[in-house]
């Protein structure tokens, strides 16, 4: 429990040595479900800090022993894991398939919140995988079941998720009224990182149907959520997609400021092959809009980083 809880604030290298010292007692008192049960905590940490190889194999010995000892819940709760790390890094097929797996054992119980929110996971592998069709329907089932179980958290999640697919099925309407729906639940709640997901992804929705000005104001509050849950990820996303909307809109000054945001937050990310593309777009906006030092200054940056990397 000290391990858990350590690792949910995001104290990592206080949690790991707990967690392991726990999975060792456990095995030395012949208790593998215990010793499973932190595992399954250990790989969902390992996840969060993107060792997603280690997460997958911890996740994996989890779901193992739990098979093994006829706990299919946590065994379920392992496999779902698992999905979410294999559609990180872009294993579709494969999480789909885990997913499917885990979500036929909550099935049988009858632990209908849990499933839902695996159902999300799986319509977003689906999404992702480019089934349409299937995404949106398991997007929908997950977003009822949450409503069953009164689960109002989840069901904005599914419905952000059921968003994003019918912006790809080009169905913007229908889209954007998922995600205000999305961001009402989430406002009602006070779950800004919820709001922020729903905002961004009703920004994506509206820049290309031509609402550029609503898809600007979008992304600037999803920006402003984003900081302040501390997101620097979902943050740098879109203040590039902020971006993009201030120079198609001829707001090329703000549009660089936007995206030299962007950047800094990428380089603290450590994520540098995403710094440098949006170092060779700032070059570019750069020199378009006449101020060649500093354009010259973002191209020499980006290959003094590539360089590092090679």
């Amino acid at each position: 429990n000290l391990g858990l809880a350590l690792a949910q604030t995001r104290r990592f290298d206080e949690a790991f040595p707990v967690m392991e010292d726990a999975i060792r007692i456990f095995r030395e008192n012949g208790d593998e479900h215990g010793a499973g049960t932190v595992l399954t905590n250990l790989g969902g940490a390992l996840l969060e800090i993107g060792q997603f190889d280690d997460a997958i194999t911890t996740l994996q010995e989890a779901a193992r022993i739990h098979h093994e000892a006829g706990s299919r819940f946590s065994e379920a709760m392992a496999l779902g894991n698992i999905g979410n790390t294999l559609t990180l890094l872009d294993m579709f097929d494969e999480a789909i398939e885990v997913y499917r797996d885990a979500i036929r054992i909550l099935h049988d119980l009858g632990e209908q919140r849990d499933e839902a929110g695996l159902l999300a996971g799986l319509a977003e592998a689906l999404r992702h995988a480019d089934r349409l069709n299937e995404a949106a329907i398991t997007a929908r089932r997950s977003s009822g079941l949450h409503h069953l179980t009164q689960d109002w958290h989840g069901k904005a999640r599914s419905l952000t998720i059921l968003g994003n697919i019918l912006r790809k099925t080009g169905e913007p309407e229908k889209a954007i009224a998922a995600l205000q729906e999305a961001n009402e639940i989430s406002c009602d709640l006070g779950d800004l990182h919820g709001q922020a997901d729903a905002q961004a992804s009703l920004g994506w929705v509206l820049a290309p149907a031509g609402r550029i000005d609503e898809a600007i104001a979008a992304f600037r509050l999803a920006a402003d959520l984003y900081q302040e849950t501390a997101d620097q990820t979902g943050e740098s996303r879109v203040l590039q997609s902020l971006a993009h909307a201030l120079h198609d809109s001829g707001q090329s000054d703000t549009a660089i400021t936007a995206l030299q945001q962007s950047v800094a937050l990428s380089a603290e990310s450590g994520n540098q092959a995403t710094q440098v593309q949006k170092l060779m777009l700032l070059a570019a906006w750069l020199m378009q809009a006449d101020r060649e030092p500093e354009a010259q200054a973002a191209a020499r940056e980006a290959a003094e980083i590539s360089q590092r990397a090679d």
